[in-house]
């Protein structure tokens, strides 16, 4: 942690959500400051992730949505526990109900500038409570509690801490670090044998968990510290000759700081294979859509733009094709932000998997282009309006590919979809390749069409632009459920011990 303190100039600059340009929705007292806001998830009553917006002033604690839903004064607070398992963390609230909440990007910030307004505050240091559990609703005060004047706050085992001495990360002080299991995903399992035996030879793997699509590995030792306490996915992938292998290199290097790119890890190498280690994001737009079965226009658009920003790394950065641009290839990070499965294969011709996915050039045989992600990019974008890709039939593969030749878009009369978004599906649903939106000029195509007008698009690349609608926290269009223990084991799966 940064122990190093800003002054209140500084703290305008962790405003991230730029909730104190909003003099409407804020009253904040002449010698309030606004020192940090971000947006974290709070688990409710009922164990549902929901995303909401927090502002920390040198006074209060606020929960804001539209308007300010909850604003909690500083000198009411009872302490804070926090998990050395996870990223949960929860703020005590005397006589009232608690805040519990999750955010592995913030976490850490919040705690140090929530601790150091309290000390600025009341003149005095505030309670951590640390808990070895990695969930905390054992110690979280509810609504129900405070109702029947029960309060579930630790009673003893807090340290008194201030800016000075707050050390979140004082895990080895409390928990035997042996003890602690981290997790890598890999389809192969004799693979992940030979990777760790060549490169990581002290892991200490504790327990292995065979599905038919993944192998879950446990490990708890590990000298490597970056590879310790986290969930990693391992992605193998094959380059029959040197040209592809030279060519996949270049990709890697120059992929591999692009912010809608999963962060690599480590990238390892031996006769046969790359093997690239990824940390497993929250969720995909698969889910997403699962969720709620299609999105509001305003929550379609988000993603679109944060897809067709992602594209650009592919088709400008690496002047290639993306591939099979589908939901279960679109993640979503714990603040809803998307990041594509990169790192693809080099080779020019792989089919796709999923038809109603397929471009009508490919049906005629013609390899996979930069045209064929924009056809992709409009099934998708009908996909999550609508809730289904436009020439979806269900069992019958036949009836799909003459409805994909045919092209006859049709959207239903029940739903609200402006026309702006009905011309963007239609300019990227055209038959002919070459007149597909953004083939000829990319990115600036798109920025003239209507339906993209007053973009951030600055924001967008820089990933600082978040959906509006799981901001505001609208129960009914907000239903991704994020999860960080997001396993892909299938259910049905074998345990066994190495």
């Amino acid at each position: 942690m940064n122990n190093k303190r800003l002054d209140s100039g500084q703290h305008q600059d962790w405003d991230l959500l730029k909730i104190g340009l909003n003099d409407k929705m804020l009253k904040l007292d002449l010698d309030e400051k606004i020192i940090f806001s971000c947006t974290m998830i709070k688990i409710n009553k009922k164990e549902k992730s929901q995303n909401r917006n927090f502002l920390l002033t040198s006074k209060r604690i606020m929960n804001v949505g539209k308007k300010v839903k909850r604003s909690i004064d500083l000198m009411n607070l009872a302490g804070i526990s926090l998990s050395l398992e996870s990223y949960e963390f929860v703020i005590h609230v005397k006589d009232e109900y608690d805040y519990r909440l999750l955010s592995e990007e913030y976490r850490e910030n919040f705690i140090y500038y929530l601790v150091e307004a309290y000390n600025n505050y009341m003149k005095r240091d505030l309670l951590i409570f640390v808990h070895k559990e990695s969930q905390l609703q054992h110690c979280t005060t509810l609504e129900t509690d405070r109702d029947k004047k029960r309060s579930k706050i630790p009673t003893q085992g807090g340290i008194l801490c201030n800016q000075n001495n707050l050390n979140i990360n004082i895990s080895n002080k409390y928990i035997d670090s042996s003890k602690r299991q981290s997790v890598i995903y890999i389809r192969e399992k004799n693979i992940l044998q030979a990777w760790i035996k060549n490169f990581i030879p002290d892991m200490k793997i504790s327990q292995s968990k065979v599905g038919s699509k993944y192998h879950t590995i446990y490990y708890s030792r590990c000298t490597l510290k970056s590879l310790q306490n986290k969930h990693y996915a391992v992605r193998t992938v094959q380059c029959s000759t040197e040209e592809e292998e030279n060519e996949y290199i270049d990709r890697i290097n120059r992929s591999i700081n692009d912010p809608f790119v999963i962060p690599l890890e480590f990238c390892f190498k031996d006769n046969n294979d790359f093997y690239l280690v990824m940390q497993v994001l929250g969720n995909d737009l698969f889910q997403r859509l699962y969720c709620s079965h299609n999105l509001s226009e305003m929550a379609a658009k988000y993603y679109f733009v944060q897809i067709l920003c992602g594209l650009q790394l592919y088709h400008s950065k690496l002047h290639c094709h993306y591939g099979e641009l589908k939901p279960e290839n679109i993640l979503l990070d714990e603040m809803g932000r998307v990041f594509l499965t990169g790192y693809r294969s080099p080779k020019k011709n792989l089919t796709s998997e999923t038809l109603e996915y397929t471009a009508p050039e490919l049906l005629r045989g013609e390899p996979k282009s930069i045209a064929s992600d924009f056809w992709c990019l409009g099934i998708l974008l009908y996909e999550m309006l609508v809730g289904i890709p436009p020439f979806y039939y269900e069992g019958q593969e036949s009836i799909m590919i003459q409805l994909i030749i045919e092209n006859n878009v049709q959207f239903p009369k029940f739903l609200n979809i402006s026309q702006e978004a009905k011309s963007m599906i239609l300019s990227l649903l055209k038959s002919n390749k070459n007149e597909r939106i953004g083939v000829n000029s990319g990115l600036e195509e798109f920025k003239k069409h209507p339906w993209l007008q007053n973009i951030d698009w600055q924001g967008h690349l820089k990933k600082q632009i978040f959906n509006p609608e799981d901001l505001e926290g609208n129960p009914n269009e907000s239903m991704r459920k994020i999860k960080f223990d997001y396993c892909p084991v299938e259910q049905n799966e074998q345990t066994y011990l190495f």
